[in-house]
């Protein structure tokens, strides 16, 4: 019989593409596919303002997410495509020693609610109706329906009488029937895993950024006491800001790849290579200490610029001040780091414990009970 196959049930009109039942499949596949156009248009509003993030980044977010959404879209479309089935559709019925199976469909019966039915397909050797069991408790109007529904099932097939074939009927007790698949929501998941893929991703790249961020923070104010005594030092020796400046990246540059970065040097060197373009040294300060963005610098980048102003005399005794300063905070911030870490470490040392008294106890347990 020539018709329409999805998924293992069989249209018997011969084009299912003509029938009124299928334009409102096609409305409906419409009114399903609504979430995917939505999710585009919060991917584009994502893209246009998400200019705060690394660029990279956001067209590698913004990748999954489309990607995601368009396998999603297609699943969408493909696997609700025909749900709605038209009169003498039929479920095929499992070869002889196979057994039966279930299939759960919607079907919604002429002035009442649409509702899922189990429909138990037997397989082919099986021509003897299903004894329905005797219920003694009184059954709810949804389970009286799906009693009906089963035993229209089985007085429809018993007429048509084809053991490879089980088919819907379309109408009860006079009222039409309308059978149709299940909804596939699995496109909609993959859509919403993309996004779910994306956040993660847009997250992890955040928390990266914000540890590279406090790593650097944590950094400068480490170097800072160094920094200002090697000005100091250079000062002392004769030097002005600019040649102490310029002496201080050189030493940094010799060390080549030997050690980690410094980020307060890399300043520096930014400073020194402004100083070779020959940019006004008020403002290359002014932009040094912007860069750095910590108060400590900040302030270095003031008193630098007051020194163009009064001379080294004055810069000497208020770098003095600072360097003195300087080191007492570093002092109270490695005191706060070694408390942080030694907090750190007292779970790995309680789980530690608990494991000796594990190896310890276990042993004298065992050879305990075992006397």
């Amino acid at each position: 019989m020539p018709g329409c196959v999805w998924d293992g049930l069989v249209d018997g009109e011969k084009d299912c593409g003509d029938s009124g039942l299928n334009v409102n499949n096609k409305k409906e596949e419409e009114d399903r596919m609504w979430i995917h156009g939505v999710i585009f248009a919060g991917i584009a509003v994502f893209a246009a303002a998400g200019k705060r993030w690394p660029k990279n980044s956001r067209k590698k977010i913004v990748f999954i997410m489309l990607a995601a959404n368009f396998m999603g879209l297609f699943l969408t479309y493909t696997q609700n495509q025909n749900r709605i089935y038209q009169e003498n559709s039929y479920l095929e019925r499992k070869p002889a020693g196979e057994g039966d199976y279930t299939r759960e469909l919607l079907v919604s019966v002429e002035g009442e609610e649409q509702q899922k039915v189990q429909i138990s397909v037997p397989e082919q050797v099986s021509d003897e109706p299903e004894q329905e069991s005797e219920k003694e408790e009184p059954l709810s109007r949804q389970e009286i329906l799906e009693q009906e529904i089963q035993q229209a099932l089985q007085t429809y097939n018993q007429k048509r009488n084809e053991k490879d074939k089980y088919y819907l009927p379309s109408q009860l007790d006079g009222k039409d029937m309308q059978w149709e698949q299940t909804p596939d929501f699995s496109g909609r998941y993959l859509a919403f895993l993309g996004i779910a893929a994306g956040a993660a991703l847009l997250i992890q790249k955040q928390k990266k950024e914000e540890e590279k961020r406090k790593k650097r923070r944590e950094q400068m104010m480490m170097d800072y006491p160094g920094l200002i005594m090697k000005l100091t030092l250079f000062i002392q020796a004769g030097m002005s800001v600019r040649k102490a400046f310029q002496k201080m990246a050189e030493d940094y540059q010799a060390m080549g790849k030997e050690k980690e970065k410094r980020y307060a040097y890399e300043e520096i060197l930014i400073c020194s290579r402004e100083m070779e373009q020959g940019i006004p040294e008020k403002e290359i300060y002014e932009r040094f200490g912007k860069r750095c963005g910590q108060v400590k610098y900040k302030t270095f980048s003031v008193l630098l610029i007051q020194n163009l102003k009064k001379g080294n005399q004055n810069l000497l005794k208020m770098l003095e001040v600072e360097s003195i300063q300087a080191w007492e905070d570093r002092k109270r911030t490695a005191k706060v780091m070694a408390e942080t870490a030694a907090t750190k470490l007292i779970i790995p040392m309680i789980m530690m414990l608990l494991v000796v008294f594990a190896l310890l106890l276990i042993p004298a347990c065992l050879t305990f009970y075992s006397t």
